[in-house]
């Protein structure tokens, strides 16, 4: 329970601090974002997924009791922010460390349905750019595809961030 409040908490501050709105999906040319866990696996116990005008969160809870968040923006240029809850002392975990868990959870996601498996591919890409990666900065991976690797350290509950960004 206690992680759920974080994660809510967290999507709170962070969308407040948006200054303004400017895109509308009705007029995006990729259309409207789709559940991407909406699929049939034991392992995914709960999902949800709200639109709203310029953004979409999907939330999944795993049969261990992760929780991550899926926050889909941006109508020219498409951004899916991964927001990983991870429960345990991380506080004095080096960068480095939270690079190899993001390759770990996308790994993960992988596994859950044959549907997710180029979530390998991303795992992939992280880990054969592990030492270019600096904690809050995007990282050009492709031609006009940018990923950032961030994090939200607290007490036992933790926010592992991954951006996957158009340029």
């Amino acid at each position: 329970m206690g992680i759920r409040i974080v994660i809510i908490g967290l999507s709170l501050i962070l969308f407040s601090c948006k200054s303004k709105k400017t895109e509308n999906f009705e007029d995006c040319k990729s259309g409207t974002p789709k559940p991407i866990f909406k699929v049939d696996s034991k392992e995914i116990v709960k999902e949800d997924f709200v639109l709203n005008k310029d953004h979409a969160i999907e939330t999944i809870e795993l049969i261990d009791h992760s929780m991550i968040e899926l926050i889909h923006s941006g109508c020219e240029k498409p951004v899916q922010e991964f927001r990983f809850a991870i429960p345990q002392d991380l506080k004095n975990a080096s960068d480095n460390a939270w690079k190899i868990l993001a390759v770990n959870q996308f790994d993960k996601l992988s596994l859950l349905h044959p549907s997710l498996k180029s979530f390998s591919e991303w795992a992939t890409v992280i880990k054969d750019n592990l030492d270019k990666f600096k904690l809050s900065e995007p990282l050009d991976v492709a031609p006009n595809i940018t990923i950032t690797i961030d994090k939200l350290v607290s007490d036992n509950n933790n926010l592992l961030i991954v951006k996957l960004a158009q340029k």
